[in-house]
């Protein structure tokens, strides 16, 4: 059972917040469940959608899957920006902007993201990672 508790928001996003209910074979009792602020829910492909940010350097953009009866995380992009300039001995600038792509809380991919600009980086994400199309903008 899924019910609409408002609208949650902060410093990193605004989200749909969501009770829900589940159903508890052994015990026959509906039990409460944890479940995600989210930006958006795919009832028909059993998928939610989150987008948020910690602080400047750090946005999050979350797929969460059915597994074993829960929603989790399935799919996460997470784009890093290091504001701190650091070089090497031969003065070269050390990249480290990047998006690290998860499935499942394992790492598949890291992209370098180093000097793209905002339209440039979605361009890149979506076509590496098309499941992701739900930007934050603003």
């Amino acid at each position: 059972i899924l019910y609409d508790e408002g609208l949650a928001s902060g410093s990193g996003g605004s989200w749909d917040r969501y009770g829900v209910f589940v159903w508890d074979e052994t015990g026959g009792v509906y039990k409460e469940y944890d479940f995600p602020l989210v930006n958006d829910i795919d009832k028909e492909n059993h998928k939610v959608y989150r987008a948020f940010q910690l602080g400047a350097p750090e946005q999050y953009y979350v797929i969460y899957g059915l597994k074993d009866g829960q929603y989790e995380s399935y799919k996460e992009l997470c784009l890093h920006y290091e504001y701190d300039v650091i070089i090497d001995e031969e003065g070269n600038y050390i990249s480290l902007d990047k998006a690290i792509y998860s499935e499942w809380g394992n790492v598949i991919e890291e992209t370098d993201i180093t000097g793209l600009n905002w339209n440039e980086t979605k361009k890149l994400l979506e076509e590496k990672y098309p499941e992701f199309t739900f930007w934050r903008e603003g």
